[in-house]
């Protein structure tokens, strides 16, 4: 009898024949696809400069209205102190006024 002893396949292992990689595909193969790609970037470009004016604008906007509400404040703070002045003289002029009539009265 003759008996020839092969090698028990073991598992895990993969077939000798290997497949060639395909062969990676040039520019050429897709017309316009360069043109789409620059495009694309362009309006990609395009947006982020949009998005990074609007944060800068809305910033100005805030920096601007934080300006506007303390010049609002200091003018609010000022027409009070006249308020309180034009009614201190107000008082003064009643007080001094009805002072008088009691004069005139106890006369």
């Amino acid at each position: 009898m003759n008996t020839t002893v092969t090698s028990p396949k073991r598992p895990g292992r993969k077939n000798s024949k290997r497949t060639q990689a395909p062969e990676p595909a040039k520019l050429s193969d897709f017309p316009g696809l360069e043109d789409q790609f620059l495009k694309q970037n362009q309006t990609q470009d395009r947006l982020h400069l949009m998005e990074e004016q609007i944060e800068k604008m809305s910033a100005l906007r805030q920096v601007h209205l934080a300006k506007l509400q303390a010049i609002r404040d200091q003018v609010q703070l000022e027409l009070f102190k006249i308020w309180n002045e034009m009614w201190l003289q107000k008082k003064a002029a009643y007080s001094k006024a009805h002072k008088e009539f009691l004069k005139v009265l106890a006369a």
